[in-house]
């Protein structure tokens, strides 16, 4: 009895290996043509047209005038999350003509009230209640969001020029709108790459997401535009053309969205193309940054980039509830509303997008397969006498060959993810999508049944198919924090400094140990209070400038001549709670604020201002206590009626400044060199760097006659105009 269970068994098994051989060499094939085209799009860009994927300079993005943008934000019980998102997106975006629109739902007040407190402290965020209480659908939700924008219009008397899809999860670029405007409305639509963030190595759930995404927004998407002229819109980080707003609401009765679809975004981006519009993939590098290229952080990862982030769902159920939605979307749903219409190249892409209703579930089969086959071979193992049964598959059989070929297959599709993996976020990452593919493939298996479940309910049952959304959660501060914006690319985004510029500065930077800062100084054509005020930005730290005259006596007698010379810091004022606020134009290490405060005997705060007001106060101030003939760099004093001039001109320069941004010395060791001349009593500062071997005796002097010029205003204004 056993044996013929376990013969019946063989036979099904047997048969469901052909029935799965032969379902993966056709898919099989179908991906491989699809990385062939890429590879032969790749070499003809570079080697023989010599093109390049669209590229904008920072400077393009930031000098193109700035068109009305309107937002467009779904929001479905999403009280925990929506109100940080908007205030992270205010906060963050490089872009002054925008509005944001929420939807809410009349059933949803939680949700509404976090929206309600946003708009009451930012004009530009509007609040849009659905007429139909929640929830319906994401399209029916962007519908009513966009009636609302058509009446604020007519209110308001403002045309918008371009309307943008952000979820409640995301964070958004703050160049993306600069992006957006830059490529709108000459594109009808753009879409940016979506790059889930990082979580914990062994969560392998929210780590597939990675995985997918950076394969399609790497690869698969521009070979899809390279075929068809057309791409779908991933219903976040996608913009439209008023123009495409519009041909889409005269196409459906002044319903831009499909409400039957639970993937509108992805049907929005294909009849955009049936209707001839234009679309476009965009994964724009910032090219004012110069990163280190080494193996595990390629040039080209998600902070480089002008992307959207957010977090994907950790657990199972949470990925399959997820997944089954697109699935149903845009396999079964995409299938009924869209049909097989459009050219041979459309119609071959829309049968790629449907075909994962058979190989995710296939995936599932062939698991379940090998499982049998170890059964099988661990039953042989144990019952040594048991009746052989032949082979699964015979040697050298078609079938044979075809499982050969498959295995080939599987290695490209890892060998392709992996590489896709390691262009966006390096090795690590790369080598856990080798071992995440299996549970991806049984996610997908999971989510395509149960959206087969939920149509087929609908269909017999009658039971309409409902938002069902994922439960989103937002990065914390820390996370927001923990990849800061490169100071580069601020102060070109903020238009302090020009892109050229930039990387000039870090060209030098590469040989020679300074802060951008210094560097930019000594190129000119930079202004140090600007430079300031962004630095101040990215820390997050308090900027203004210094009034030595200003200055309490009790309040410089906590941090010593020795202290502020060795760190370049200067006391401003005692702050509540004991604690001294101090100025420095450099951030400091940790171990150099511990010695401050253990100088001051109070904690301190830090507050940036620029080297000119700064070595200012040092030397005005300290010079006119005991330290006088020690603190000043030349025997001059700095009287009183010159101060005020000098603080109108700020150009005032330290010595150790005028080294710095001169390359005589580098930055760590003007630090060292600072500290040992604080613990020397009698002597100058610049005849200590050529006695301790630190510059020669020609730098000294060159720098001394640079200082001079700048600490004496009248004869600085007379040497100028001698010069002209």
């Amino acid at each position: 009895m056993l044996g013929d269970a376990i013969g019946i068994a063989v036979f099904v098994t047997q048969l469901l290996l052909v029935v799965c051989g032969v379902l993966f060499f056709i898919s099989g094939l179908d991906d491989a043509f699809i990385d062939c085209i890429y590879v032969v799009w790749r070499l003809w860009s570079r080697l023989i047209s010599k093109e390049q994927a669209t590229r904008l300079s920072e400077e393009q993005l930031v000098e193109a005038e700035e068109q009305p943008i309107a937002i467009m934000v779904p929001a479905w019980d999403e009280s925990a999350v929506i109100r940080p998102m908007l205030t992270n997106m205010l906060r963050t975006i490089e872009y002054k003509n925008h509005h944001i629109f929420v939807g809410t739902y009349p059933n949803d007040s939680a949700t509404q009230s976090e929206v309600e407190k946003v708009t009451r402290a930012f004009p530009i965020v509007h609040r849009i209640v659905c007429p139909n209480p929640g929830p319906t659908c994401k399209a029916d939700c962007l519908n009513a969001v966009y009636q609302g924008i058509l009446l604020f219009e007519r209110e308001r008397k403002i045309e918008f020029s371009i309307f943008l899809m952000e979820d409640c999860e995301d964070l958004v670029h703050p160049l993306s709108l600069k992006l957006f405007n830059r490529l709108l409305p000459q594109n009808d639509m753009v879409q940016l790459p979506v790059f889930p963030l990082e979580r914990e190595w062994h969560k392998f759930t929210c780590g597939h997401y990675i995985d997918e995404f950076s394969e399609y927004h790497g690869k698969d998407i521009f070979v899809r535009r390279l075929l068809t002229g057309s791409i779908p819109a991933a219903g976040v980080g996608c913009g439209f053309s008023r123009r495409a707003i519009e041909a889409m609401a005269r196409q459906n009765s002044n319903e831009v969205f499909n409400t039957s679809s639970l993937t509108e975004d992805y049907e929005f981006g294909l009849r955009l193309g049936a209707l001839g519009l234009k679309s476009l993939f965009v994964s724009q590098l910032m090219l004012g940054v110069r990163a280190k290229r080494d193996i595990w952080t390629p040039r080209g990862r998600p902070d480089q980039r002008i992307a959207i982030r957010e977090y994907f769902p950790s657990s199972f159920w949470a990925a399959v509830k997820q997944k089954s939605r697109w699935v149903l979307g845009i396999a079964i749903q995409g299938w009924t509303n869209l049909g097989w219409k459009g050219t041979f190249a459309a119609r071959y892409m829309l049968f790629r997008d449907r075909k994962a209703i058979v190989t995710n579930e296939i995936c599932l089969l062939g698991y379940f397969i090998v499982i049998v086959v170890l059964i099988f071979e661990i039953y042989s193992w144990l019952v040594p006498d048991s009746y052989r049964y032949p082979p699964l598959v015979e040697k050298n059989s078609w079938l044979w060959n075809v499982l050969i070929v498959n295995f080939l297959f599987l290695l490209n599709r890892l060998a392709w993810r992996s590489y896709s993996v390691y262009k966006v976020y390096g090795l690590k990452q790369s080598q856990l999508a080798i071992f995440r593919q299996v549970w991806s493939n049984v996610i997908n298996g999971c989510a395509t049944s149960r959206a087969m479940y939920l149509y087929a309910r609908a269909i017999f049952l009658k039971k309409k198919i409902a938002w069902d959304k994922t439960a989103h959660v937002l990065p914390t501060q820390v996370v927001l924090a923990g990849s800061p914006r490169r100071i580069g690319d601020l102060l070109v985004e903020n238009g302090a400094v020009s892109v050229r510029q930039l990387q000039e500065a870090l060209s030098i930077q590469e040989g020679f140990a300074a802060p951008i800062g210094v560097i930019l100084l000594s190129l000119g054509g930079v202004d140090e209070w600007r430079f300031i005020q962004v630095l101040a930005g990215q820390l997050g730290l308090p900027y203004r400038r210094i009034d030595p005259s200003e200055t309490a006596s009790e309040v410089l007698q906590a941090i010593s001549w020795r202290c502020a010379t060795q760190f370049s810091i200067y006391p401003l004022e005692f702050l509540p709670n004991r604690r001294l606020l101090v100025a420095t134009a450099d951030p400091l290490a940790s171990e150099e604020l511990k010695e401050i405060e253990a100088e001051a005997g109070r904690k301190p705060e830090f507050c940036l201002t620029p080297r000119a007001d700064l070595g200012l106060a040092i030397r005005y101030c300290y010079s006119r206590r005991e330290r006088r003939s020690a603190t000043a760099d030349s025997p001059d004093e700095i009287a009183e009626e010159e101060l005020a001039r000098l603080l109108e001109l700020g150009s005032y320069r330290r010595l150790g400044d005028i080294l710095l941004e001169q390359r005589c010395i580098d930055f760590k060791r003007l630090r060292e060199a600072a500290r040992q001349f604080a613990a020397i009593d009698g002597a100058l500062f610049g005849e200590f760097l050529v006695e301790a071997g630190f510059i020669t005796r020609g730098d000294l002097e060159w720098a001394v006659e640079r200082q001079r010029l700048a600490c004496r205003p009248c004869e600085m204004l007379a040497a100028a105009a001698g010069k002209k």
